[in-house]
């Protein structure tokens, strides 16, 4: 997903960017994390897509945490 935004104005080191296509609402977005330059005015276009190796790597880090707890609360205490 591309999306066009307007950097609406800067403030306390965050962006407030405003969709250029019929959205309603802002964006707040760290300065920082912004290409150099960025200020009033400007347009930038933003990518959103989904990071499947990520996603799956995450998943399966939480499932194994998951299953080592439910494992622990099996055990009987010692």
């Amino acid at each position: 997903m591309r999306m066009r935004v307007s950097v609406d104005r800067v403030e306390e080191g965050m962006a407030v960017l405003v969709p250029r296509e019929e959205v309603p609402g802002s964006i707040l977005w760290p300065i920082s994390l912004l290409p150099p330059g960025v200020r009033e005015g400007v347009i930038l276009e933003l990518e959103a897509r989904v990071d499947e190796a990520e996603t799956a790597r995450v998943m399966r880090r939480a499932q194994e945490l998951h299953d080592r707890l439910v494992d622990r609360s099996r055990r009987p205490h010692e």
